[in-house]
């Protein structure tokens, strides 16, 4: 029998080893991967989402299923039923992002007295209805004020950062206090003038960037500047 190169024993000892190395990375991967997703994230502190996402079947969310895109569509088809139904197109309006996130855009003006944060009774009642979607989610909720590039400068706020910032608090604390939608799904943020949707150079265009924008997203909002509100920080307005 001719002898086997010296080289052939050490060469499979390694292959194998390579091979049990990949198979432990891939099991490891998946296993991680579950962890992290929303049904193994619950009871491990922080914001979870365990309980079941539903999926629309006629005229209520009522099949569970897993977080996936297609609950995001459908979020976003029925928001935009909602907003029809109740004749909000004037005050909100709503886009599908990347198949990731609803957002949900509401009129400032329509919000707030101009340089004000103390919502009017009219969008109250809007605030209201559009409620009835949120309450389908138990996805994060992201409340993002915007203004024009019009600077204010007063005894309440010292720049338009402030006022952003105080008008979407203002909609959140609605939606936790007279909405009872749960505290902890919410992140607040402020981005001043700095993400226009139109031209300021025109009345019209600094109307539509007069914002707050309710968006809803399986992932929480990454950025360092965004702070979720505490149950015990609320107050009705």
């Amino acid at each position: 029998m001719p002898r086997s190169p010296s080289w052939s024993v050490p060469w499979s000892d390694l292959m194998m080893t390579m091979f049990i190395l990949f198979v432990v990375l891939y099991a490891y991967q998946s296993v991680k991967k579950e962890f992290l997703s929303p049904a193994g994230l619950g009871g491990y502190g922080m914001k979870t989402f365990d309980t079941p996402i539903m999926e629309s079947g006629g005229s209520g969310l009522d099949n569970p299923i897993g977080p996936t895109n297609g609950f995001i569509e459908k979020m976003y088809n029925l928001s935009k039923q909602t907003l029809t139904d109740e004749k909000l197109q004037e005050f909100a309006s709503v886009e599908l992002v990347a198949d990731k996130t609803v957002r949900i855009i509401l009129t400032g003006d329509l919000l707030f007295d101009s340089g004000q944060t103390v919502l009017k009774e009219n969008a109250k009642q809007s605030l209201t209805k559009v409620a009835t979607i949120l309450r389908q989610t138990n996805y994060a909720i992201n409340v993002v004020g915007h203004t024009d590039n019009i600077p204010i400068h007063n005894e309440n706020f010292l720049s338009n950062w402030d006022l952003s910032a105080i008008r979407a608090s203002a909609v959140t604390r609605y939606l936790i206090n007279k909405m009872k939608i749960p505290a902890n799904q919410f992140y607040v943020s402020g981005h001043s003038h700095y993400q226009p949707r139109q031209s300021n150079d025109t009345v019209a265009g600094r109307a539509a960037n007069r914002r707050v924008e309710i968006i809803i997203s399986q992932d929480k909002p990454g950025s360092t500047s965004t702070v979720a509100i505490p149950p015990q920080t609320t107050r009705a307005l």
